[in-house]
C-alpha cells in the first residue's frame, strides 16, 4: 500500500515539474523577405509593407472573402485573439485571391469583423509574389506543387486554417490551427514572450 502511494507521489510530481516547467520562445524557422502590398482596413487603405510592420510581433492568416465556412471561423478566430493579445500585437490577414478581392471588399469583410483599423489589416497582392511568399517564407503550399514558378503563381493558391506568428524582425517563428481553440492561448502566450524578446 505504501509502495502504491509512493508510486502516485512520485508520478504526480513529475506531472507537475512538467507543467510547470518554463515554456521556451519558439524557435526562427524562415525570414521573411521585403514586400510591399496593399492593404485595407475597416475605415481606410493603405500601402503596407515588411518594413511597416517591423518592430511589432504580428500573427499572419490566409483567407478568401467569398469562401463559405473555413474562412468566416478562422476570422472569428481572428476577431478573438484581437480582444486578447496587447494592443501592440498586430493582425495580417491576406487575401489568396486577390483577382476577386477588392480593396472595398476587403473593407467590407473587415467591417463585418469588427477589425481594429489601427492593427488588423487585410492584404492584397499579385498572386505571383503572394505565392512566392506562401511557399518559401511562410512554408505554405500552392496547389500544383510540380508547377514551375510562373505556372505555380497563376494557380489557385493553397488554404489551410494555419496561423502564423512573426516576430517583431520579421522572422517566422510558429504555426498554430487556427481552428484549435487551444491554440488561441497558446499564440497569445507565445507573443507575449517574442514581445519581451525586444525590438530591433
Amino acid at each position: 500500500m505504501k509502495r502504491t502511494v509512493y508510486t502516485g507521489l512520485l508520478c504526480s510530481a513529475a506531472m507537475f515539474a512538467a507543467w510547470s516547467a518554463p515554456v521556451t520562445a519558439p524557435v526562427i524557422t524562415s525570414e521573411l523577405p521585403d514586400f510591399h502590398a496593399m492593404a485595407a482596413t475597416s475605415r481606410h487603405t493603405q500601402r503596407l509593407g515588411k518594413s511597416d510592420l517591423l518592430g511589432h510581433v504580428w500573427i499572419a492568416d490566409f483567407f478568401f472573402t467569398r469562401c463559405g465556412k473555413l474562412c468566416p471561423l478562422m476570422s472569428g478566430q481572428m476577431r478573438q485573439l484581437q480582444s486578447r493579445l496587447s494592443p501592440d500585437v498586430l493582425l495580417v490577414s491576406f487575401t489568396i485571391d486577390p483577382d476577386e478581392d477588392s480593396l472595398k471588399a476587403l473593407r467590407l469583410y473587415a467591417r463585418h469583423f469588427d477589425a481594429d483599423p489601427e492593427r488588423w489589416f487585410f492584404l492584397r497582392m499579385p498572386k505571383s509574389r503572394l505565392a512566392e511568399l506562401m511557399a518559401a517564407s511562410f512554408r505554405m503550399i500552392t496547389v500544383n506543387r510540380a508547377a514551375d514558378a510562373k505556372k505555380s503563381s497563376e494557380s489557385a493558391l493553397s488554404h489551410s486554417s494555419r496561423f502564423v506568428l512573426v516576430d517583431a524582425r520579421g522572422r517566422v517563428r510558429a504555426v498554430y490551427d487556427g481552428l484549435d481553440k487551444d491554440s488561441l492561448t497558446f499564440i497569445v502566450t507565445a507573443a507575449e514572450m517574442l514581445r519581451k524578446e525586444g525590438k530591433p
